[in-house]
């Protein structure tokens, strides 16, 4: 509500001094808090506001329940989650005690327990809605919006911060560590997106994660679980 009422983007935003913004909107003069996990709305809908913060330190989502002749479907607006930022800023510093990061990765859990029928995003890529809108086109009887998109929109965006998390931990991983095998896991998802999945640093995990790359069948590749293999393995995330 501070920075709505403000118009001005706090210097905590992984966006701020980015190049082309100003970090200046107009202001809200009437801007009121939302809570995660208070509703509000009409007598005929209620809305649930869900905190999610990370691509902005007040990123929020909400989520409803709307009904028709044919049913009742629950559906959530969830905010973006890229890690997106100015030149400089890691995700994975904290600021003022919290790592942007760890919040990041809040949302992207809380995503996966979400009822979500139908997705909505602020960014229509975020939920393939050209490619829903042409298959309804094309057959009007068809209901592609209700496929639980939470699940693959979480995962997305688990890739794109283990994606960057790398870049910027570079200098700091140790191949075959517990955080690396972590990072690892968010580029290649070795579960399923709800849960379910090996060990991480396991002989079974080890076995995805060579499958995810395609080299599970290379002769040149060091034997699965040795420091050789996990710099090899590292080598050739980063170069995807």
């Amino acid at each position: 509500r501070a920075v709505l009422g403000s118009g001005v983007l706090p210097a905590n935003d992984p966006q701020y001094g980015m190049e082309g913004f100003s970090g200046e909107f107009p202001a809200i003069e009437d801007a009121r808090s939302a809570q995660g996990g208070i509703t509000f709305g009409t007598a005929e809908l209620t809305i649930t506001p869900i905190s999610m913060p990370g691509h902005t330190p007040g990123g929020m989502s909400y989520s409803w329940e709307s009904c028709d002749a044919d049913g009742c479907v629950d559906i959530v607006y969830a905010d973006s989650l890229y890690p997106i930022s100015a030149e400089g800023f890691r995700f994975s510093d904290p600021i003022d005690g919290i790592v942007p990061a760890e919040q990041i990765r809040a949302g992207i859990a809380t995503l996966r327990t979400l009822s979500c029928d139908v997705l909505l995003s602020p960014h229509p890529a975020g939920f393939s809605m050209a490619d829903k809108l042409l298959a309804r086109n094309e057959d009007p009887a068809s209901k592609p919006f209700i496929d639980n998109g939470c699940a693959a929109y979480a995962a997305f965006y688990e890739r794109k911060l283990g994606e960057r998390l790398l870049v910027e931990l570079q200098d700091q991983l140790q191949p075959c560590s517990d955080d690396w095998n972590r990072l690892i896991d968010d580029v290649l998802q070795s579960g399923d997106g709800q849960g379910h999945g090996p060990d991480l640093g396991s002989a079974e995990w080890q076995s995805v994660i060579e499958f995810r790359l395609g080299v599970r069948d290379d002769p040149e590749l060091p034997d699965a679980g040795s420091d050789a293999w996990c710099t090899e393995i590292d080598s050739r995330v980063r170069a995807r």
